[in-house]
């Protein structure tokens, strides 16, 4: 990779290259723009690989390749250190030697960006290798999409079988109200309502009006069948209707009900 073809002050093109209708491209719209110290690391991994004998007599031959390149040395200084944006280097502090910087250069060029050693921090390497990063964060997205969609999957199906048991319960509930309604008197409706809150109005209404028409002493309560009314109102009119209602036929009602062990030894037999 030569000079000519990529600058390391974004001057990717020729100015007689980037010159297009007698109008000249600027810099930063050039197709290629590297940093030096990423044009460093890109050409020390082409040294390495393209010569691994000669690469092969260094302890760090990435790190070599890139100090070499962007300094004229082969090994990490406060100088060449000090190039890169990012990197503190103060020898005061004694955070680190300039030998863990280069293990930690070799390693970041040698893994194009997969990892990053200390004392480098993850941004030195997203800056040396943007592409690598950008792809890191495209697998990130996608980790996170396909973590979103399983956990939807998950969800959806944990919510239809909830829902699929609720009303294989609610089924039976409501079956299990409908044969107790069909052993009710008039007399005893309204504890049989109260036994039974959660019905739902359509299930409540299509039990009543089946079990009302046994009984002589509700016919009045047909037109509730074309009003609007809860049926808790319909209760209430029919307790009222029960107490205006002689004992005699109450008496007489209460045999409209089927008798339960007779229904249970037919049922056995």
């Amino acid at each position: 990779m030569g000079k000519g073809a990529v600058s390391g002050g974004c001057e990717g093109v020729t100015d007689k290259a980037a010159q297009t209708g007698g109008q000249t491209l600027a810099a930063h719209l050039a197709l290629v723009c590297l940093r030096p110290e990423q044009e460093a690391a890109t050409g020390a991994i082409i040294d390495v690989e393209e010569s691994p004998r000669r690469s092969g007599l260094e302890f760090y031959p990435y790190a070599a390749a890139f100090f070499r390149r962007l300094t004229g040395r082969g090994k990490a200084s406060g100088r060449g250190l000090r190039l890169i944006p990012g990197i503190r280097w103060d020898p005061a502090e004694r955070l680190a030697t300039l030998s863990d910087y280069d293990m930690a250069f070799n390693t970041l060029i040698r893994t194009r960006g997969e990892y990053c050693p200390s004392p480098l921090s993850t941004s030195d390497g997203d800056w040396l290798f943007p592409e690598t990063a950008f792809c890191r964060r495209e697998r990130n997205k996608h980790r996170v999409r396909l973590a979103a969609h399983k956990y939807h999957s998950t969800w959806s199906r944990q919510d239809a079988r909830r829902h699929a048991r609720e009303a294989l319960q609610y089924q039976h509930y409501a079956e299990r109200a409908r044969i107790e309604l069909n052993f009710q008197s008039p007399d005893t409706f309204v504890q049989w309502h109260e036994r039974h809150p959660e019905l739902k109005e359509q299930d409540w209404l299509a039990m009543f009006w089946h079990w009302q028409r046994r009984f002589p002493s509700l016919r009045s309560l047909a037109w509730f069948q074309y009003s609007r009314d809860e049926p808790q109102v319909i209760a209430m009119n029919l307790q009222v209707l029960v107490q205006d209602t002689p004992a005699v036929i109450r008496a007489q009602e209460r045999l409209y009900v089927p008798n339960k062990l007779t229904v249970q030894a037919s049922k056995s037999v």
